[in-house]
């Protein structure tokens, strides 16, 4: 009897047991899995949303970050500061979407991390990062780098009347700290309130120093010659000299005549002048430049690096050997070499009197000795013109422009060495030079010339029609017809 009654207690009792299991298992059910509401201890961007259902979370959350998405920042660098807020600079929190996400990844919590927490005392947090605008985060360090920051100063090479090559040492500068910035800004929306943050500034090395220039020296010069009396084609040339002059060149790299020179026009400083196009002589802003880049051209040659882009002139030009000449138009036409040695490279262009000289200066190593040659493979003469001009007075005469004779040129650059033995030859061009013909207006009644010497006369009646040279023709006003043969020119080692 007594074991029988034993035996129902037990019985009740698992019942009962089993009853309170059930029900506790149906109350976490509904608490963890079926509730609409955050557990204990959950936080959002530092705002506790625990009881809270996801709509009264998404309010209380966008009220508790109000402040800080128009919490203000001042960034200062000694007596320099700048406001700004944290609108201008940061996308706005999506509460809606965090609030949703955040409701996902409680849902996917384990059941021991939230048993364990039933009493909140544990912070479960979800921090919510800031995601920058970086247009106008950029801008604003640009800005930043424009007021407060210091440019350095390459080491350069300054040729003295008296004292000869000289180095002038170089400056370091500054330069905004991006990544501290960075790093000093807020990385999570929280209760942010006003912000100050001191602009880092990061010491910049120049790119050349006085080491790099130590063994330094002449590696060639080349000279033309410029009639001073052309007032604007002279500027022009003395401007394009101005700003070649310092252009460091690193070791591998291609310069650009154009890039380095820019655009020709009014507001850059350059001047009209005479310039031949398609056998006439017009008014061309620049004109002049070209003498720039053909005495650059030849300095180059005489240093023995690499030529990646040369043009010869339409027409042989007076201020340099035939097919040695390097003509240039800013979108078209270039002029572009490559340092081919292991060392930067400095150019040196200046002016005086009447006189361009540009020096390339780099590692003496690298100096050798070279000649540059042409030859004149043929000569086409230019023909004399007559014009009768009504304008004119009867029998004045007024010459138009000289003529210019056509050439085929080719051009050669020798290497040679210690000895004098030769090392290997360049064949740099074969060019062809077109004629311009001579043209001469003639007063009415005035005698024409009549033998048939390459000579013809245009008259009223034929309409005016020259003889010109297929093809459109550029250069310099300064276009005369050279002589026959270049003479060769020579760099040679320092002794």
């Amino acid at each position: 009897m007594a074991l029988e009654k034993w035996k129902i207690a037990v019985i009740l009792i698992s019942i009962m047991l089993l009853g309170i299991c059930t029900a506790v298992i149906i109350y976490f059910y509904q608490v963890f899995y079926t509730s609409d509401r955050f557990l204990p201890g959950v936080e959002i961007a530092g705002v506790s949303v625990a009881g809270l259902t996801r709509d009264e979370a998404a309010v209380k959350l966008d009220q508790a970050l109000k402040g800080a998405s128009t919490a203000t920042i001042v960034f200062f660098h000694a007596s320099f500061s700048y406001q700004t807020s944290m609108d201008q600079l940061a996308v706005p929190l999506d509460v809606g979407k965090a609030v949703n996400e955040v409701w996902g990844k409680e849902q996917d919590r384990g059941l021991k991390s939230k048993l364990l927490n039933l009493n909140g005392i544990h912070t479960v947090a979800y921090p919510q990062k800031i995601v920058y605008r970086q247009g106008p985060l950029g801008q604003m360090f640009k800005n930043f780098d424009e007021q407060l920051g210091v440019k350095t100063v390459d080491a350069t090479l300054n040729v003295d009347p008296v004292e000869g090559l000289v180095i002038v040492p170089g400056t370091p500068g500054e330069i905004v700290d991006v990544t501290a910035l960075m790093e000093s800004l807020p990385k999570e929306w929280e209760d942010i309130e006003h912000l100050q943050i001191g602009i880092a500034m990061v010491a910049q090395q120049p790119q050349v120093n006085e080491e790099d220039l130590k063994g330094m020296g002449e590696l060639s010069s080349f000279s033309t010659w410029f009639n001073t009396g052309e007032i604007n084609r002279s500027a022009n040339l003395r401007l394009a000299a101005r700003t070649l002059n310092g252009t460091m060149v690193k070791p591998g790299e291609i310069i650009s005549f154009n890039e380095v020179i820019g655009p020709r026009s009014i507001e850059t400083g350059f001047n009209e002048a005479m310039t031949i196009v398609g056998g006439k002589f017009v008014p061309g802003i620049g004109g002049g430049i070209c003498q720039v880049s053909t005495t650059l051209y030849n300095a180059v040659l005489l240093a023995g690096l690499t030529i990646v882009e040369r043009n010869q002139h339409n027409m042989a030009v007076s201020y340099v050997p035939l097919g040695r000449d390097a003509t240039v138009s800013y979108g078209s036409q270039d002029f572009r070499f490559q340092n081919n040695t292991d060392s930067p490279i400095y150019i040196r262009a200046v002016t005086s009197g009447g006189i361009i000289t540009i020096n390339i200066y780099g590692d003496l190593t690298h100096k050798q000795k070279i000649v540059l040659s042409s030859v004149v493979d043929g000569m086409i003469p230019f023909k004399k013109v007559d014009v009768v001009d009504e304008a004119l007075a009867p029998g004045a005469v007024m010459v138009e422009h000289s003529g210019i004779n056509g050439y085929s040129v080719r051009a050669f650059r020798s290497f040679y060495d210690a000895d004098g033995k030769l090392i290997k030859q360049e064949l740099l061009s074969t060019d062809r030079y077109l004629t311009l013909d001579e043209i001469t207006h003639r007063g009415p009644g005035s005698n024409l010339p009549t033998e048939p010497n390459g000579e013809q006369t245009i008259s009223p009646e034929n309409n005016g029609e020259l003889h010109e040279p297929s093809g459109d023709s550029t250069g310099d006003n300064n276009v005369q017809p050279p002589a026959p043969y270049a003479t060769d020119v020579i760099s040679e080692p320092s002794i």
